[in-house]
């Protein structure tokens, strides 16, 4: 970082010069000149002139020369690295300050020192790794120069702007916040070509740390292309600073496996190392990174002791963060090697480190060590129980850790971060329940589960009730509601392509600010953050209280090395593990895409669902009683399974033939689900209307016709009270007029799903009016809609389909509807035949309607489609397996009387007719008998 800030001393020299008289004047001159010919060649030279220079102005009381030879040796302090000279000098700058306020403040330059203050400050703190008080001063330098005046120094201030920029990018990606790095960054580059397009250095500076987080994006590729721009241009005019450039070009190169390209740049590297140079340390650790791939042990464990040799003398012996962290690369490399145990030693050597001081930064780096030495633990063997330590040190900083990444784009990268650790830990547990047979394990086992599924769906549903009971004011809610609206608005103006430099800096205000305003009242309403970061899942016996007789619950975590499942009755439990072999990986995507495609070969489809029933279900329900309800919390690649057609073995039958199947994202969402109860069942249907020629502008194809979505909508609302809108009235604006008034939701349209920008995949409505794009439903909307409905039906191609992530399943249209408050979903894994569809519709809700519940309405639905087709094309799982049902399946609340209700009418009809025509007889036999 010091390359750039470097430039900000030039930015000084004004200041030196103002205000003395001319003997004085030109004394401090010489003086200044001599401080800073020597400030990168000698340490020593520069600091006897900046001493001078202080003790000249203290006797001259030139308080602002003052400040300034502070300011020389703040540079000093920060090239070579001495912390405390740096500390002492700011203590005795704010004392300066304090004491002169009067005579600074009447300096036109005055905000100039301000802004070197905060700098520097910001600059001790950011080099201690207390990010959270660095974050205050570089923020204190963009709240003072945000819209710089045409005064003679706002040149100067444009860069301390620069500078605030880059080194809250910087630190946001050192704590893991990768993707909100990524959106400071490209500002900051923005920034510079159109306010200071002259300044190379500091916008290829941009280029290099942005280059950094592609690196740790592994988007290595991309990364290299940044960091070519201007390798040339930066050996020209700064060698020695392109150093960490080089070894950035290197580990990218590595990663590629490009060992013939990573040593030329490594070796470019070393001859520009000079005694003493801070890259010392760096340098050793990609040395031995390049040893570590060409699998040279030794050698790579030499680089790597260097390296923590240069980086102790840096820090003076110290405790500190870098030194944990080329700790933890030797605790790797052992592993790599097979020596677990000298990777532990290196594990808790790198933890001793950082232990005592848990600032984000360090959490970050614990958790990264105790999942790498869990992992260690679990490959010696008998060391489960110290596994499990390790994982709950690691599990209770990831939940402390969490509330601090504000976007889910981040919190998606953490959590696929430490996935690992749970599987270290379900290993450990695993080993223990079969070695002791005792519950317990189980028990945390499933708290594993639980704890690494679903966190962003879980936390928006509990923020949402959060709000409910945190007092929260009005004004504020509707501020951010209007922020996220804004937010959303921009997105949609960028993602169709009308990408410009002032959407782009709009939509980095709005997102700043929506972040900021949730920080605020985070802070104000501890309430509110104490219900939204709950952390707690549900526990074992409380999912069994859940369920009823003949009913199951499968939870699957989908490792890199082991799936692990997890099977529960009302009375039982079992804990099992299925070897993750290649054979089974490729099974399930030959499986996803034969069934998914009408023209497949049947056998084929039906051998591998054999197949699969027999690796991934069998060992499970073959233990257990015979069931009528199955729920499923799939995991990784499960999720791609249509469980209801796979076929067992013994019966070659459907599992849907045998067992009503739903699914569901968490234990602890269903149990959220399960606490609503909304009774409203008045049906809102829609049937849009495509020509063939429907284009909106974005990137898709044409929006074909849905010549039954229309058929399929009349004979639904013959089972519920409700309203259609067809063809030319299906618009977007009716549905979001209505719906809040309707408890179930059907949608028979198209679902595109966007690849590059997932968020903006979407469902299609009649296009109303010449406003473009004004008949599409975006995921990104979804988040902002309330529904509070009982079902909401995507009959459509592709609705549960979405980007895959460990733990939080499909990222798609049918999973954001959650969001808005909706208890249960029936959505598709492919693009569904539309007079199937109709069929299949047209029974789900008669069956709803007779007060079934929701999986075994449409069970019957399906059952009902299968037994009609038996004998044609339309038997194959194509047809029929893609629909699903997800959340809450209680029955419907309708005011249809259910068949056993008729029954026993009709039943005591007939009853009170035989009595009646009995006592009639009787009557009739009496009066004669008198007679």
């Amino acid at each position: 970082m010091v390359r750039t800030f470097v430039l900000l001393s030039s930015l000084l020299l004004p200041i030196f010069l103002i205000g003395q008289n001319d003997s004085y004047e030109n004394r401090m001159d010489y003086l200044f000149n001599k401080g800073y010919e020597h400030l990168y060649s000698n340490k020593d030279s520069a600091l006897f002139y900046f001493e001078k220079i202080h003790t000249l102005a203290v006797s001259e009381e030139d308080w602002s020369s003052v400040a300034d030879a502070l300011t020389g040796k703040n540079w000093l302090a920060e090239y070579e690295n001495d912390l405390r000279a740096l500390n002492k000098n700011l203590a005795v700058i704010d004392s300066l300050f304090t004491t002169q306020t009067s005579y600074f403040e009447s300096l036109p330059e005055y905000i100039l020192y301000k802004n070197d203050l905060f700098y520097h400050k910001g600059q001790y703190y950011f080099l201690i790794n207390d990010f959270e008080k660095a974050r205050i001063e570089f923020n204190k330098i963009l709240e003072i120069n945000i819209e710089p005046d045409n005064s003679e120094y706002s040149g100067e201030k444009l860069k301390f702007i620069s500078t605030a920029y880059s080194y809250l990018a910087k630190m946001y990606a050192d704590e893991g916040k990768l993707n909100l790095a990524t959106n400071y960054y490209e500002r900051n580059i923005r920034f510079l070509k159109h306010n200071l397009s002259d300044d190379k250095i500091s916008l290829y500076e941009n280029y290099d740390l942005l280059a950094e987080v592609l690196k740790r994006k592994k988007l290595y590729k991309e990364a290299n292309a940044y960091l070519l721009k201007d390798l040339d241009y930066v050996l020209q005019h700064q060698e020695e600073f392109a150093i960490p450039k080089i070894l950035n070009i290197v580990q990218n190169h590595t990663q590629l496996a490009q060992i013939d390209s990573a040593e030329i740049y490594l070796n470019m590297a070393k001859n520009l190392l000079k005694q003493n140079s801070p890259s010392l340390s760096s340098y050793y650790q990609v040395s031995a990174e390049t040893h570590q791939h060409k699998n040279e042990y030794e050698k790579a464990l030499n680089d790597y002791e260097k390296a923590l040799q240069y980086s102790e003398e840096k820090w003076e012996r110290d405790k500190n963060w870098e030194t944990a962290h080329i700790l933890n690369k030797i605790g790797l490399l052992h592993s790599r090697f097979k020596q677990s145990r000298k990777a532990i030693e290196a594990y808790d050597l790198a933890l001793e480190e950082i232990l005592d001081r848990p600032t984000e930064i360090n959490k970050h780096k614990i958790i990264q060590i105790l999942n790498n030495k869990s992992s260690a633990l679990n490959k010696m063997g008998n060391q489960s129980a110290a596994t499990l330590k390790s994982v709950e040190m690691g599990m209770a900083l990831l939940d402390s850790l969490k509330p601090t990444f504000k976007t889910n784009s981040d919190k998606l990268l953490l959590i696929e971060e430490v996935f690992p650790l749970f599987e270290s830990g379900l290993k450990a547990t695993f080993s223990l329940f079969n070695e002791t047979k005792n519950d317990i394990y189980i028990e945390r086992a499933f708290q594993y589960f639980e704890k690494s599924k679903s966190v962003l769906l879980m936390e928006t549903l509990l923020a949402s009730k959060a709000t409910e009971f945190a007092q929260i004011p009005p004004e504020l809610l509707n501020d951010e509601k209007q922020l996220k609206a804004e937010i959303t608005q921009v997105e949609k103006q960028l993602n169709l392509g009308q990408e410009n430099s002032t959407l782009q800096n709009r939509l980095f205000t709005l997102k700043n600010n929506h972040r900021n305003l949730i920080s605020k009242i985070e802070k104000d309403y501890p309430k509110y953050y104490d219900l939204k970061y709950n952390s707690e899942v549900i526990e074992l016996p409380e999912v069994q209280q859940l369920l009823a007789t003949k009913e199951a619950l499968i939870s699957y975590f989908y490792g890199d090395e082991s799936i692990y499942a997890l099977f529960f009755t009302r009375d039982t439990k079992f804990f099992g593990r299925i070897p993750i072999t290649e054979d089974l990986f490729e099974e399930i995507l030959e499986f996803k895409n034969l069934i998914a495609n009408s023209k497949s070969e049947l056998n084929k489809v039906q051998q591998l669902a054999k197949s699969l029933h027999r690796q991934i279900l069998k060992p499970i329900l073959s233990k257990n009683e015979e069931l009528e309800k199955l729920i499923i919390i799939p995991d990784g690649p499960l999720n791609y399974i249509p469980f209801g057609a796979l076929i067992d073995e013994s019966s070659n039958s459907y599992l849907i033939e045998d067992v009503s199947i739903s699914y569901i994202n968490s234990a602890t969402l269903l149990h959220q689900l399960s606490d609503d109860s909304i009774e409203n069942s008045k049906l809102l249907a829609f049937a849009p209307t495509f020509d063939g020629n429907s284009k909106v502008d974005v990137e898709r194809s044409e929006l074909l016709p849905l010549p039954h979505n229309k058929t399929e909508v009349n004979k639904i609302l013959q089972s519920f009270e409700g309203k259609r809108f067809v063809d030319q009235e299906a618009t977007l604006q009716h549905f979001k007029e209505e719906l809040n008034d309707y408890g179930l939701l059907h949608l028979a349209t198209h679902a595109v799903f966007d690849d590059a920008f997932p968020e903006y995949s979407y469902l299609a409505f009649t296009q109303s009016g010449d406003e473009i794009n004004n008949n599409l439903l975006f995921t990104a909307d979804l988040y902002n809609l309330r529904t509070k409905a009982n079902l909401i039906t995507l009959s459509a191609c592709e609705t549960n389909i979405g980007p895959l992530k460990k733990g939080e399943g499909f990222l798609g249209l049918s999973r954001a509807f959650f969001y808005g408050g909706a208890q249960s979903i029936s959505s598709t894994l492919w693009k569904i035949n539309d007079a199937a569809s109709s069929d299949i519709m047209n029974q789900f809700y008669k069956e709803l309607s007779l007060g079934k519940s929701k999986d075994e309405a449409l069970r019957q639905a399906k059952l009902h489609f299968l037994q009609n087709n038996a004998d044609n094309a339309r038997a194959h799982p194509y047809y029929w397996a893609g629909y699903i049902i997800t959340g809450n399946t209680t029955p419907l609340k309708t005011s249809v009387i259910e068949p056993w209700v008729w029954y026993a009418g009709i039943g005591l009809l007939l009853l009170l007719l035989i009595v009646y025509l009995y006592f009639k007889r009787f009557k009739a036999t009496s009066i004669q008998g008198i007679n």
